[in-house]
């Protein structure tokens, strides 16, 4: 039986919503899961905690890490950056990263800005795990993308609202198109695959 270590992020609301509650059932009635809490303030804020866990299962995924990254490396659109110490390649905003020492393996979001990367959460990297590494960074790109979308919108309606100023409007539109075209390029790639 295989072990697949995942780390998790959370904050301290999640960990006490009923939510988290009932994720943490669903995923304990299936899975032996062996977990460790640890606390972090070099990377985190105060507000945040680290939970790491491992599970076993059989036949849980169709992919481990191990091959999302070797996907990865053989991807002749991912770009190579190497660091020293650990080999890393990024797509469309995903960033995985393997530690040489450690082996240990992250994918990461580097689109939505903020002084560090974050990790994937839980749903994406299932579809990491599920469905390999190209189908995950397009999905990572979408939900990017719509994270956009809705912060444009909402400019948007604040400067409809306010000050009107033709200018800005215009502008925040243009971005809007831009981003809306570019959802729908990676949208069709996605189509593309998910038909093969």
């Amino acid at each position: 039986m295989q072990g697949i270590c995942y780390t998790i992020y959370v904050t301290t609301d999640l960990c006490k919503s009923d939510t988290y509650r009932s994720i943490w059932k669903t995923m304990d009635t299936r899975l032996d899961i062996h977990q460790s809490f640890t606390e972090s303030n070099r990377y985190l804020t105060r507000y945040q905690k680290i939970w790491t866990m491992t599970l076993f299962a059989e036949n849980l995924h169709k992919y481990c890490l191990d091959d999302v990254m070797e996907q990865a490396i053989t991807d002749e659109f991912s770009v190579n950056v190497d660091g020293d110490g650990y080999q890393a390649r990024i797509l469309y905003g995903c960033k995985i990263m393997q530690d040489n020492e450690t082996k240990e393996i992250k994918i990461l979001n580097t689109a939505l800005g903020g002084e560090w990367y974050k990790p994937v959460d839980f749903d994406l990297l299932e579809v990491f795990l599920q469905k390999g590494w190209r189908f995950g960074v397009y999905e990572l790109s979408l939900s990017n993308y719509r994270i956009k979308l809705d912060k444009v919108e909402r400019s948007i309606k604040k400067e409809m609202n306010g000050r009107k100023n033709p200018k800005q409007i215009q502008s925040l539109k243009m971005s809007r198109q831009n981003i809306l075209e570019r959802y729908s390029k990676i949208k069709s790639k996605l189509n593309l695959i998910s038909n093969d």
